[in-house]
């Protein structure tokens, strides 16, 4: 074999090398990204998961100067009772949209209403005192009208029973 030829099958196989490292390169490059994307992936999808299942967040300890600051506002006292979240609302710990949000209330949720105060209604849900838009409560019980729609077609089923009942005890 020539000199020259020995040279350049050399020179190919340093190549070839050079290119089958760069290849090796790159595929792990590509698997350690592509590793740390399903990494963050994974990381999101569980924080999404723990942040719908949350839905009431209840402090453990209230401060008393955080009840000072509360009992100094200008609260009006109202007739107290219940009333009902008409959607998807934050309880806040202030009457303020820009308050700490101690629960997110669902629709239909029972409040027992405390005062009102600079639009928001002050309530009690589940033990937590709160704030919570007065467009977002209403004072009529949303699972009233079902329960009494039922309760009436219950009373006219039983009426046309016993209506079927006399007419059949009179033919006897």
């Amino acid at each position: 074999m020539k000199k020259s030829h020995r040279k350049d099958v050399i020179i190919a196989r340093i190549i070839f090398a050079a290119i089958v490292l760069v290849f090796i390169a790159l595929i792990v490059t590509l698997g350690i990204f592509l590793a740390k994307r399903h990494q963050e992936k994974v990381a999101q999808n569980s924080k999404n998961t723990e942040t719908e299942s949350e839905t009431i967040y209840i402090p453990e300890l209230i401060e008393p100067e955080t009840e000072k600051v509360n009992s100094e506002a200008p609260t009006q006292e109202a007739e107290s009772g219940y009333v009902w979240a008409t959607a998807n609302v934050n309880l806040r710990a202030e009457a303020s949209t820009s308050s700490e949000v101690l629960a997110v209330l669902n629709i239909g949720d029972e409040l027992i209403k405390i005062g009102e105060q600079d639009g928001f209604i002050k309530v009690n849900f589940n033990g937590v005192e709160g704030y919570v838009y007065q467009d977002y409560v209403t004072d009529e019980n949303p699972n009233s009208e079902t329960e009494s729609e039922s309760t009436d077609d219950a009373e006219s089923t039983d009426n046309s029973e016993s209506t079927d009942d006399s007419a059949t005890d009179g033919n006897n």
